[in-house]
C-alpha cells in the first residue's frame, strides 16, 4: 500500500493563469461551448467580446483559439507585448489631441491598425510588399505605402499605432512641431484619413478577404487599468470598430477580444442593448469547476481519476471535499485552481503523501486573505472605499438584516442601498431568496438585492474577518493595559507635582512652577496625560490647587478652604472650563493611534470614526469637550496630520507623513 502512495508525485495542478500554461493547456482544457463561440465563423455566433472576472478563463478562451486554428488559419494575435495601451495614452501624441477630434481619431487609429492587420496577415507571410502593386491588390499596396507600412514588414502592434499617431501629428491636430493649422482645417483632414479607410474597407476589402479567414484574438487591455477617461475612450472605440467590421465581414473575419468585467462596466456605452448581442459574459457551473480540477489531477499526476480523489479527504467540516473548495470561490477557475495547489504545497510542507484535512484547514486561512486582496486589486478603481465597507464586518454576523448595515454604514456619506448593492457587485454579500431557497450572489445571479432580504456575506471571506477580528481584540486587550500604566503614571505625576507644589507656601507662577518640576524631575511630561499644556494640567487639579491672575500673569498655590473655584476661569478670560479626564483623552488620542497604524495611508476622518467605534463602541468626542470630531483630531497635531484629497478630509498618523 505504502508502495502504490509513492507511486503518485503531489505535483501541483498547473498556474493559475493561461499565459503561463501555453504548452499543456489542450491537454486539460474544459470548454464549456465559449471556444466554439469563440472560434466559430457561424452567424449564429456573433460573439466578439468575452467578458469576465479576474481568473474567469478569459485568456485560455483566446490561447485554445491560436493553438487550434494557427496552423490551418490566419491569426492576428494582439497581447500586451504587441501593444502596450499605457504606453499610448502616456504619448504627447495622444494627450495633446483636442477633445472634439478625439473619438473621430481614435476610431480612425483602430480601423486603421485591425485592416493593416489583416492585410499583413494575409501577404505578408507569403509574397514581398512589392508584389501587392499589381492586379487586385494594388489598392492594398497603395493604402500601405500611403501609410508608411511598406518600410518596416516586422512592424508590431504598437509600432502601427504610433506611426498613425504621428501621420495625426502631421496633420497638425495637436498643433506640435512648429505647424498650426486652422482647427477646420485639421478636422478636415482627419476626416480625410477616415474617408480613405472606409472606401477601402468598403471597396476593396471584401475582394481580399474572399474565401480567407482570419482571426483577430486581443488581450491584456486592462493591464495597467487606470480608469481614466482616455482609457475608457480608447477601449469603446475599439469596441464600436469592431462591431461594424466583424458584423460586415461575418464569415472572414472573427475577433475574440477579452476584457474584465469590471472594465466593461466603465465602458458606459450610449446604447448597451445594442452591444449586448456580441458579448458572452464567462459563467461556471459547480460540475464544470469539478470537471476542470479533474483532468489537471489526471494530467498532471499521470495516474487514473479514482487514485488522484483517493489523495484527497472524503469531507471536509461534514462537506464534500470539493464541494467545500467551489463554495469556497466566486465560480471561477482561477480561484478553485489556486485552493487545491495551496493545499497540496500544504501536504508537502508536512511531507505528507496525502491532502490531509489539516492541511485544508490551513490552507484556508491563506486562500482567504488572497482572496481578499485580489477582490480589492480587481474593483480598486470602481469603488476606492471597498476595503473600508470590508473592514467594517469584522467582529460581526456573516448573517445580517438591512437595519444592521444601516447602523454599520451610518456614518458614510453614500446611500446604504448603494453599497450594499456595490458589496453584492463584487460578489461579498448575496441575499436569500425565498423564491429560490438559497443564497444568490452576482456571480451566478441577475437578481437584485431588496431592503426586505437577508445578506450573507461569501464564506470565502469567514477567516479573513475573523483574522480581523481577533487583531482587534488583541488592540481592545492592548488599551486595557496601557490604561492601568497611565493610571500609574498620573498617580505618580500628582505625587511629584504635590511634593513640589509644598515648597512654596505662598504662590508662583505656572512658568516658575513648571521649571522647577523639569529640575527635578526631567521626565516629566503633562501630555503623556493628554494635556496640551501645563496650565491645562493645573485645571484639571483643581482639588489641589487654585489660579488667579495678577498684573497679567497667571499663579497657582495650594488650595485652601473658602478659595473661589470661580477663580480658574481668571487664566483665561471668558474660556468655558471643561472637565475632561485626562485618562479618558489620552485612551481616545491611543485608540486613533491604533486605528491608524493599520492604514498607514491615512483614511476618511468619516471611516476612522467609524473604526474607532468598532474597536471602542463607548467613543463620543463630545465627552472630551469637542462639538466635531473633526476639532477633536485638529487638537492633537503632534499625532496626526490632517489633509485634504478629492474634497474628502483625509487622517494619517504623523509618523507616516
Amino acid at each position: 500500500m505504502v508502495e502504490e502512495i509513492n507511486q503518485i508525485e503531489l505535483n501541483r495542478i498547473g498556474f493559475d493563469s493561461a499565459e503561463q500554461e501555453i504548452e499543456d493547456l489542450p491537454a486539460y482544457y474544459f470548454d464549456n461551448d465559449y471556444y466554439q463561440k469563440a472560434s466559430s465563423f457561424s452567424r449564429k455566433h456573433v460573439e466578439f467580446f468575452f467578458i469576465g472576472r479576474t481568473g474567469s478563463g478569459k485568456s485560455a478562451i483566446l490561447e485554445m483559439v491560436r493553438q487550434k486554428k494557427e496552423d490551418s488559419l490566419r491569426v492576428v494575435n494582439v497581447t500586451e507585448e504587441d501593444f502596450a495601451v499605457q504606453l499610448l495614452l502616456s504619448s504627447p501624441a495622444v494627450s495633446n489631441i483636442p477633445s472634439q477630434y478625439r473619438e473621430l481619431a481614435f476610431k480612425t487609429l483602430w480601423k486603421y491598425v485591425i485592416i493593416v492587420n489583416i492585410l499583413k496577415v494575409l501577404y505578408g507571410d507569403r509574397f514581398k510588399w512589392s508584389n501587392l502593386i499589381h492586379g487586385e491588390n494594388r489598392e492594398a499596396y497603395l493604402l500601405l505605402n500611403k501609410f508608411g507600412e511598406l518600410a518596416k514588414e516586422q512592424k508590431t502592434f504598437t509600432d502601427q499605432v504610433f506611426s498613425f499617431l504621428q501621420r495625426i501629428q502631421e496633420i497638425s491636430i495637436a498643433n506640435i512641431g512648429g505647424i498650426k493649422k486652422q482647427p477646420v482645417d485639421s478636422r478636415n483632414e482627419l476626416y480625410e484619413l477616415f474617408k480613405i479607410l472606409n472606401d477601402f474597407e468598403r471597396e476593396g476589402l471584401a475582394e481580399h478577404l474572399s474565401k480567407k479567414y482570419v482571426y483577430i484574438l486581443i488581450d491584456d487591455l486592462d493591464k495597467n487599468w487606470t480608469g481614466s477617461k482616455d482609457n475608457v475612450d480608447l477601449v469603446r472605440c475599439l469596441f464600436e470598430c469592431i462591431i461594424q467590421l466583424g458584423t460586415k465581414f461575418y464569415g472572414n473575419v472573427k475577433f475574440v477580444v477579452a476584457l474584465r468585467t469590471d472594465i466593461f462596466r466603465q465602458l458606459d456605452f450610449r446604447q448597451t442593448e445594442k452591444i449586448r448581442p456580441y458579448v458572452t459574459e464567462i459563467n461556471w457551473y459547480d460540475h464544470q469547476l469539478r470537471r476542470i480540477i479533474e483532468l489537471r489531477l489526471t494530467s498532471y499526476w499521470k495516474c487514473s481519476l479514482e487514485k488522484a480523489l483517493s489523495r484527497f479527504p472524503n469531507t471536509v467540516k461534514n462537506e464534500d471535499t470539493f464541494d467545500f473548495f467551489i463554495r469556497r470561490t466566486m465560480k471561477r477557475p482561477r480561484d478553485i485552481i489556486n485552493f487545491v495547489n495551496s493545499c497540496i504545497e500544504e501536504a508537502n510542507k508536512r511531507s505528507a503523501h496525502y491532502v490531509s484535512i489539516q492541511s485544508v484547514l490551513a490552507t484556508e486561512k491563506k486562500y482567504s486573505r488572497d482572496r481578499m486582496v485580489a477582490l480589492i486589486d480587481e474593483w480598486k478603481f470602481v469603488y476606492p472605499d471597498l476595503e473600508l465597507w470590508i473592514e467594517s464586518f469584522a467582529g460581526r454576523k456573516f448573517t445580517i438584516n438591512y437595519s444592521e448595515l444601516e447602523k454599520i454604514f451610518e456614518h458614510e456619506n453614500r446611500p446604504i442601498k448603494e453599497i450594499i448593492d456595490s458589496l453584492y457587485e463584487v460578489g461579498f454579500i448575496g441575499y436569500y431568496s425565498p423564491e429560490d431557497e438559497r443564497v444568490n450572489f452576482s456571480f451566478f445571479s441577475t437578481g437584485k438585492p431588496g431592503f426586505d432580504h437577508t445578506y450573507h456575506v461569501h464564506v470565502a471571506f469567514f477567516s479573513y474577518l475573523d483574522e480581523r477580528a481577533e487583531a482587534l481584540g488583541r488592540a481592545r486587550h492592548s488599551r486595557k493595559n496601557q490604561e492601568s500604566q497611565a493610571k500609574q503614571l498620573r498617580e505618580d505625576m500628582l505625587d511629584l507635582f504635590g511634593r513640589v507644589l509644598s515648597d512654596f507656601p505662598e504662590s508662583v507662577s505656572v512658568s516658575s512652577l513648571k521649571a522647577v518640576i523639569l529640575e527635578q524631575a526631567p521626565e516629566f511630561d503633562e501630555r503623556k496625560l493628554g494635556y496640551r499644556n501645563f496650565e491645562e494640567f493645573l485645571k484639571d487639579v483643581s482639588e489641589l490647587v487654585t489660579l488667579y491672575v495678577a498684573k497679567g500673569i497667571t499663579y497657582v498655590k495650594t488650595r485652601e478652604i473658602g478659595d473661589d473655584p470661580e477663580q480658574l476661569s481668571l487664566a483665561k478670560e471668558q474660556e468655558p472650563k471643561l472637565c475632561i479626564d485626562p485618562l479618558k483623552l489620552a485612551d481616545a488620542f491611543d485608540l486613533v493611534k491604533q486605528v491608524l497604524n493599520a492604514y498607514p495611508n491615512g483614511l476618511t476622518v468619516a471611516h476612522l470614526k467609524h473604526l474607532m467605534l468598532q474597536v471602542d463602541s463607548t467613543f463620543d468626542e463630545r465627552s472630551l469637550g469637542y462639538n466635531k470630531f473633526l476639532k477633536f483630531l485638529e487638537s492633537a497635531p503632534e499625532i496626526v496630520v490632517l489633509y485634504k484629497t478629492k474634497g474628502a478630509v483625509y487622517a494619517k498618523l504623523i509618523d507616516y507623513r
